[in-house]
Order: structure tokens, then sequence, then C-alpha cells
């Protein structure tokens, strides 16, 4: 079953002025799944979109070849 469900409400905008919104539209597998995936957009809102960074990249790195194995060493100098 596929549902798309939106609501909206008055709201004064004063002339020359601006107003920020969102719209989201989540999906879900099932009710839980879609639940689940509302409060995580939720979050995403509330912190003004800011994800986690992955980490800097190395700007050197260093294979070391083992047994049967590699060993990567990197700097974290940035």
């Amino acid at each position: 079953m596929l549902s798309f469900h939106y609501g909206c409400g008055f709201f004064h905008l004063n002339r020359m002025s601006t107003e920020r919104f969102a719209i989201a539209c989540i999906l879900g597998n099932d009710f839980d799944d879609l639940l689940r995936n509302k409060r995580t957009m939720q979050e995403i809102y509330d912190h003004d979109y800011n994800f986690k960074k992955p980490p800097l990249e190395p700007t050197i790195v260093s294979a070391i070849p083992g047994d049967q194995r590699v060993t990567l060493i990197w700097d974290d100098t940035r």
C-alpha cells in the first residue's frame, strides 16, 4: 500500500520578508520503519542538517607487507 499525506496551515508573511521551511518525504517498509525514519529525519532537522563528518584524508599512507597481511599506517596531521 502506498499513501501520501501532506498538510499545512496558514501563517502570516509580511511583505518583503522571508521564512524558511522544510518538507520531508519519509518512506518505510512498514509502520515501525516509517516511524524510525521519521525520528531520524526529525533529528537531522533538529541538528540543522549538520551530519557527522568523515575523518580528514591523510597526507601520507604507508603499506607494510607481512605474512598474508598488509599493515596500513597513516598520519593525522591535518
